[in-house]
């Protein structure tokens, strides 16, 4: 007489191939998410020193915005440094100025490199910087196969400062980011840094990685965060080594900062919405400021108000450099 499996037996088996399949699908979901959004594309790096992103911006395709074919006409010099986290060979562009001991280092955005920080780069140059414009790990010459969306970035960032500070005698450091460069500059302020740090600016930075990409897929697609994020989170941890989900969070390392941060964002941002400045201003727990600029989209507020724009970086680097600017400037 043959014997037949128990029931249960069989519920575990179907229960066990339903657990597989969703366990698949998670996967699936995750690693495709993060193939679109996390992993670097091999087209960013051909379009190294392309068009920058003042050129890019609403109004200025003509690429008016200040000096942007600076590193064009300007000589520069290449720097590679080797990343402490992990060996990723990182590469920069450097522009030094005799005018001054001050730096600053300028940190471009999502899918960009430090080619299109030019136009900042100009500015800062004419007021008497040296320029420090680091692409990104997974952008432009830099190594590394996936975007640190700010928060890998941050330790390079850091990276770049002990390279100024071992390459040139007593430097007074700004760092300067738009867009995720923003996140990056806001992210970097909650670590220990050197002393001669004296300054932060942030022009349309996101409160946390997961915020953005919630609201981005809300936005775009109208899909909501969960379950897609908490896969895509996860996929992220296995195959960049941090989660979005619980790191990347800008609000609590600018609550941890002792460095001053001058918060910029357009008004009327749809990409990274204008409420994400009133959180990290507020969660600041250092010397802080904020430019609201009105008719400014995303990354907008320097070509939109220009005048204001740079008066209030003029007089928010003032307080808190040695550098007189304000002598360079009427020079």
């Amino acid at each position: 007489m043959q014997k037949t499996k128990p029931k249960s037996g069989r519920w575990m088996i179907i229960v066990s191939l339903i657990i597989a399949a969703l366990l698949a699908i998670c996967f699936f979901v995750g690693n495709y998410f993060y193939n679109f959004a996390i992993k670097a594309k091999g087209r960013n790096r051909e379009n190294v020193g392309g068009p920058d992103f003042s050129e890019r911006l609403p109004g200025n395709e003509g690429g008016s915005f200040l000096t942007s074919d600076f590193f064009e006409t300007q000589g520069i010099q290449d720097a590679y440094i080797s990343a402490s986290q992990d060996g990723t060979e990182l590469y920069s562009r450097v522009a030094e100025n005799s005018a001054s001991d001050a730096w600053v280092i300028v940190v471009h955005g999502y899918r960009s490199d430090g080619g299109g920080m030019s136009g900042y780069a100009g500015r800062f140059y004419k007021l008497g910087f040296s320029v420090l414009a680091p692409d990104l790990r997974g952008n432009g010459r830099s190594g590394g196969g996936y975007y640190g969306m700010g928060w890998d970035d941050r330790l390079d960032i850091i990276d770049w400062i002990d390279y100024l500070n071992e390459s040139y005698d007593d430097p007074e450091i700004v760092l300067f980011g738009i867009s995720m460069g923003g996140a990056a500059v806001m992210m970097t302020s909650g670590e220990k840094l050197p002393e001669n740090v004296k300054a932060i600016i942030e022009d349309s930075g996101y409160s946390s990685i997961y915020a953005q990409f919630k609201s981005e897929i809300k936005t775009m697609y109208d899909l909501p965060a969960f379950p897609l994020l908490n896969m895509a989170g996860a996929v992220t941890q296995l195959r960049a080594g941090y989660n979005f989900m619980n790191e990347g969070d800008a609000v609590g390392q600018v609550a941890k900062s002792v460095t001053p941060i001058l918060f910029i964002h357009g008004r009327e941002d749809t990409l990274v919405p204008f409420s994400m400045l009133e959180e990290v201003y507020s969660a600041a727990a250092c010397e802080r400021e904020k430019l609201e600029v009105e008719g400014a989209g995303h990354g907008e507020s320097a070509v939109v108000a220009p005048e204001i724009y740079w008066n209030t970086v003029q007089a928010f680097l003032s307080r808190h450099l040695d550098y007189n600017i304000a002598a360079q400037d009427a020079a």
